[in-house]
């Protein structure tokens, strides 16, 4: 039995083998948000924030009693140069998205809202819809709904509001298009909607695309001052602003309550271990210059990682994975929407369900099995920290299952794909 198991699972198609899986789990998601709504709690509110915000007007805006928060709040700031001695830099996030939600204001908020969420619902469908070519309708519909727009990321960032979905077709389009113009397009957007997009550069360097890399730095650095010039006038001091907002502790230890970063759980972790009865994440201040070695170290085993890795001839899904997981695993700032970014993850594992050699086998159960946790929507009511009520378990789970693949995923492109490599590490110091 135990060899025949092996045996199915060895030739098994990994991405189906996801989807069974998911719709298996799912009953068990659907009972639990019974279960929480019956207690008289809003399922959302565990995966997110409260529904009544307090960013729009009832019930003449927004859905029943929901603002969408994310939403509302970009349109409800005023975009004059104060807006970054406040802390609204990190919703309205870059001079981009600030140009969106201008446009967006001259609608309704009804109407805006009604485009906004249907732009969400097309960007988180369409990646896997296009990676599953091939496939028959059925597991194209039911990949793109219950790996794409019910996972557990995407529900929490619809419910939210928050754009960063609008990454996933990007980041998609970037890794798998071959038009050197579409993955230029994808790069200056990534970017310039997310400011951790500059992770992305680091594919660019392994590949020693050094022309398009100073392109894309070039292109966000001019198109940043020329907006900031028409916006606010004043670019010196903008910037300055900018740059006290991004490397502010006092808002990065506020975010860390419900951060599933490592930084938060870092900080949960430090926490617990000195007072588990009340510990709501707020611990001592972790100063800009850690993370910044933080990061360089990180990008420094990114970009040898991926050397090594394209160099072995691995299938997209598995050289990508790392620089994927560090989209939420680096952000100090990331809030449970920032795992939604697992849906490129499964769209690269749909486009290489055909070309897996036997070296990536236990790479891509480790990832698949990472990805399952990930992406069905348990409501889980208990967690051993006080993080923000309701308790949240994935606060603690997401970090702790996605630094071990990443480390995992690191360790093997490392050592098992290129087996000289400590050696010549060990000759060149001796």
């Amino acid at each position: 039995m135990k060899d025949y198991l092996g045996n199915k699972l060895k030739h098994q198609d990994q991405f189906e083998f996801l989807l069974i899986c998911v719709l298996a789990f799912f009953p068990i998601a659907f009972f639990s948000f019974l279960l929480y709504t019956y207690k008289g709690n809003s399922f959302t509110e565990l995966l997110s924030f409260k529904v009544l915000d307090g960013w729009c007007t009832l019930p003449e805006e927004g859905i029943g009693n929901h603002c969408f928060g994310d939403f509302g709040f970009p349109r409800a700031v005023e975009y004059n140069s104060k807006l970054f001695n406040e802390s609204s830099l990190h919703l309205a996030n870059t001079p981009l998205t600030m140009l969106f939600f201008i446009l967006l204001k001259k609608l309704s908020y009804n109407l805006g809202l009604l485009m906004y969420l249907a732009t969400m619902i097309l960007a988180v469908v369409y990646p896997i819809w296009k990676a599953t070519k091939g496939k028959d309708l059925f597991i194209k519909f039911s990949s793109s709904i219950f790996l794409g727009l019910l996972s557990m990321g995407s529900i929490s960032a619809i419910d939210r509001g928050n754009f960063i979905v609008s990454i996933i077709p990007l980041s998609y389009l970037f890794l798998t298009s071959k038009s050197k113009y579409t993955q230029n397009l994808s790069l200056f957007f990534i970017i310039n909607l997310k400011f951790w997009g500059i992770l992305f550069l680091v594919i660019l360097l392994s590949q020693k695309r050094f022309k398009e890399f100073l392109l894309a730095v070039g292109a966000t650095i001019t198109f940043n001052i020329i907006t900031i010039q028409i916006l606010f006038g004043d670019i010196r001091n903008t910037f300055k602003q900018i740059f006290i907002a991004i490397t502010s502790t006092e808002y990065r230890d506020a975010v860390q309550e419900y951060s599933i970063s490592i930084f938060g759980f870092i900080r949960r972790s430090n926490c617990i271990l000195i007072d588990n009865q009340n510990c709501n994440g707020a611990f001592n201040s972790i100063p800009f210059l850690a993370f910044a070695i933080f990061y360089i170290i990180s990008i420094i085993c990114l970009t040898t990682s991926y050397i090594y890795a394209k160099k072995s001839g691995l299938a997209l899904s598995i050289r990508y994975a790392p620089i994927i997981i560090c989209t939420f695993l680096l952000v100090p700032e990331a809030p449970i929407y920032q795992i939604s970014m697992v849906i490129v993850i499964i769209a690269l594992l749909a486009r290489d369900r055909k070309r897996f050699v036997p070296i990536e086998r236990n790479l891509i159960w480790s990832l698949v099995f990472a990805l399952i946790l990930s992406t069905v929507p348990l409501a889980f009511y208990w967690a051993p920290t006080q993080l923000l009520p309701p308790q949240r378990y994935f606060y603690w789970l997401y970090p702790t299952i996605w630094i071990l693949v990443m480390n995992y995923f690191i360790y093997v492109h490392f050592t098992k794909l290129n087996n000289n490599v400590f050696k010549k590490i060990y000759s060149i110091i001796k």
